[in-house]
């Protein structure tokens, strides 16, 4: 049955043509998906390609203190940056521990205020780079059922992500 319109056919392939044509070209230049976000930051596109320093919580904002530091500060920190974490550095500035509310629930005893951070932190936390795409600390984070995650260069923490910064973002 025809309306005496133009053929919606040869629109379709005029779209199908210039789609060819763009991946062809981005191919070709070798066109990466961090250019892509560069030129077109906005949309579900953009908000996929954020990386790490795009969401964590950096300087004053990150809950940071010495390992040695008393649980007393060391909760008072984790409740004044409202992140439900605190890292814990060495004296080379090393990120060596985190605290999070779940490690604080399954030590909590009548004698935690006098003991020392680096006797109740988690030793060795998971890492992330700051480079690195935040889909991906979402899925460390999934799949190591945490819910914050440091972002380290050279050993030490330069900014700290928590799922809820992710799922604000639009990632997820």
């Amino acid at each position: 049955m025809s309306f005496g319109l133009a053929p919606t056919s040869s629109t379709t392939a005029t779209l199908v043509l210039g789609d060819i044509l763009t991946v062809s070209m981005i191919e070709r230049n070798g066109f990466s998906k961090e250019q892509f976000n560069q030129r077109h930051p906005g949309g579900k596109l953009g908000s996929i390609l954020q990386k790490v320093s795009d969401l964590m919580h950096k300087g004053k904002e990150m809950p940071i203190l010495p390992e040695n530091i008393g649980m007393q500060e060391a909760l008072l920190e984790m409740t004044s940056k409202r992140l439900g974490c605190v890292g814990f550095v060495n004296s080379n500035g090393e990120l060596t521990g985190i605290l999070t509310d779940g490690d604080l629930r399954r030590c909590l005893s009548n004698d935690i205020l006098t003991k020392k951070a680096i006797d109740v932190m988690t030793k060795n936390p998971k890492v992330i780079s700051p480079d690195v795409i935040a889909t991906e600390a979402v899925k460390l984070m999934h799949d190591k059922k945490i819910t914050n995650i440091f972002a380290v260069e050279n050993g030490k923490p330069v900014g700290v992500i928590h799922i809820h910064d992710c799922l604000n973002s639009g990632i997820i």
